[in-house]
């Protein structure tokens, strides 16, 4: 299977994934913000809307904010092939740049992570 190139914005580039960070804390906080239950993120498939939506934030955080790569992210959310990876790094890639209410999402998820983790994410904003 080809695996498309895909170049993040630069909203989600990070240098070096983040401290003491797991993908559990990711799905939680995704889990909270949106109001979402954890399920959705391991047995549903479809959904919607907000469903699809949390899914997708989820799988594209775990990449990026842990520097996943997109066979370890198949793995962890229990699928066989990677289709849900790739489509939701292609949606959530496509929005970010003019979705402010997508951004605002993803900043809201990232400040529920640990502390160290916050630092590294101010950090990174400031250019390192």
């Amino acid at each position: 299977m080809v695996v498309p190139d895909i170049v993040p914005p630069v909203y989600l580039l990070l240098t070096k994934p983040l401290p003491g960070m797991t993908p559990e804390d990711i799905l939680q906080a995704t889990a909270k913000i949106l109001h979402v239950p954890m399920e959705v993120f391991f047995y549903s498939k479809g959904g919607g809307g907000e469903l699809t939506t949390a899914r997708y934030i989820a799988v594209v955080l775990v990449r990026t904010d842990l520097g996943y790569s997109v066979h370890k992210t198949t793995e962890f959310f229990g699928r066989k092939s990677h289709s849900l990876v790739i489509s939701a790094t292609v949606w959530i890639y496509e929005r970010l740049p003019s979705d402010k209410e997508l951004r605002r999402k993803i900043h809201a998820i990232r400040a529920q992570y640990p502390e160290k983790a916050r630092a590294v994410l101010r950090a990174e904003d400031k250019g390192g």
